[in-house]
């Protein structure tokens, strides 16, 4: 974090500070070190600053009108028409699929008044408190140094991927804030606030952190990719989710660059999220609703049906033919599945058939594929110690 603000200096500053930092004795450090000191602020102060920085981010070179516009360095870039909507949080819409299937249409957003406080949430400035837009000055005075728990997203906004995650993230910062959770939500436009961005290494669009400090440091210095929070829980669920992050999430990156293992896809923040103590996270239903609502807004258990791989048949199985059942098919569909068989292992000759990385047989998700019996067994234990904690061991009245 240091090294991106440094870089951002001009020229003669950084030549003025790096004779000073030369010529001051080591034994005689500046007498003055508030600068780093946790400075809280009201949440009309942090509305009027993240609405400040949502409208410098509004008016980046490429939103500007007609012909005056610069072109985003991104081929599927969408028009300036359209990035104007998802320059800055909160969004003005949400997006649900169309009725024909091609693509997505603008509607308001809704919450089910079964799960959420609808008088909350109607509350003013309620909605643009959800999500703050983060600068480095904001970040370094207000989060660096302050000890909260945060998970923060960046994006740019002409990227596609991105308007498409910009609402549901929003959702889930608006269930995070109404059921007052522990975990504050921010996020950074990376067009526009490029020095926060190379401070955390961002090198794609839409990606997420979490970031949870142990509070300010004298010297300054701000760890961004270790966790010592108060709550060794959360510290040891996120070094968990680092030591065993998804490789898929890691396919598109160029030969010889390493990983960043505290950023991962805001698409699988909803996943990863549920692995928080529960004060850190919405409720299992709201979680639930949030991963499937639909443009009803009625929450669908398993909106599609999952397969599983039957490592007999070396074929995968939909879930109404289940394990054990046998084809009744004619002779004439056998035949031709027969001869589609051995054209394709004429095709593969030498090539192993890897199974499917949708859902294995049994019905886990992706991303639980690569769990192995250590995984299990460590989940295992941990439930026993919070069994034991929660329930066992008697509390003081």
């Amino acid at each position: 974090l240091e090294a991106a603000e440094w870089f951002a200096l001009p020229l003669a500053d950084r030549l003025e500070k790096a004779s000073l930092e030369f010529g001051r004795e080591a034994c005689s450090p500046p007498a003055d070190r508030g600068k780093w000191a946790c400075q809280k602020i009201s949440d009309k102060e942090m509305l009027k600053r993240s609405r400040t920085i949502g409208e410098a981010s509004c008016n980046h070179p490429t939103l500007r009108d007609g012909d005056q516009a610069e072109k985003p360095p991104l081929q599927n870039a969408l028009p300036s028409e359209t990035a104007k909507n998802f320059c800055r949080y909160p969004p003005p819409f949400d997006l649900k699929e169309s009725e024909d299937g091609r693509g997505f249409r603008s509607a308001q957003f809704e919450f089910p008044e079964e799960l959420f406080n609808l008088t909350a949430i109607q509350e003013e400035d309620f909605g643009e408190l959800a999500v703050v837009n983060l600068d480095m000055n904001l970040f370094r005075s207000n989060i660096a140094t302050c000890g909260e728990f945060w998970l923060i997203e960046f994006y740019v906004h002409w990227c596609p991927h991105c308007m498409s995650v910009m609402p549901k993230f929003y959702k889930l910062a608006v269930a995070l804030r109404s059921m007052g959770a522990k975990l504050r939500i921010g996020a950074v436009n990376c067009a526009t606030q490029k020095e926060l961005c190379g401070a955390f290494r961002v090198i794609g669009h839409p990606l997420a952190a979490f970031f949870y400090p142990a509070g300010g440091d004298p010297s300054g210095q701000v760890q961004l990719f270790e966790y010592a929070g108060k709550d060794v829980r959360v510290n040891r669920a996120l070094n968990y989710l680092k030591a065993h992050r998804d490789p898929a999430w890691d396919a598109g990156l160029p030969e010889g660059m390493e990983p960043q293992r505290h950023l991962f896809p805001a698409e699988a923040t909803n996943d990863l999220i549920r692995l928080l103590p529960e004060e850190y996270r919405p409720t299992d239903a709201v979680m639930r609703w949030l991963g499937n609502a639909s443009s009803s807004g009625v929450g669908v258990v398993c909106p599609e049906k999952r397969r599983w791989y039957d490592a007999a048949k070396r074929r995968p199985q939909s879930a109404a033919e289940g394990p054990g059942s046998e084809h009744t098919g004619s002779d004439t569909e056998e035949k031709e599945e027969d001869d589609e068989e051995d054209e394709d292992e004429e095709k593969k000759t030498d090539q192993k058939e890897e199974p499917p990385t949708d859902f294995p047989g049994s019905g886990w998700p992706g991303f639980e594929h690569r769990a192995t019996a250590a995984h299990r067994l460590q989940d295992a234990a941990q439930a026993v110690v919070y069994t034991l904690e929660e329930w066992v061991v008697p509390r003081a009245a």
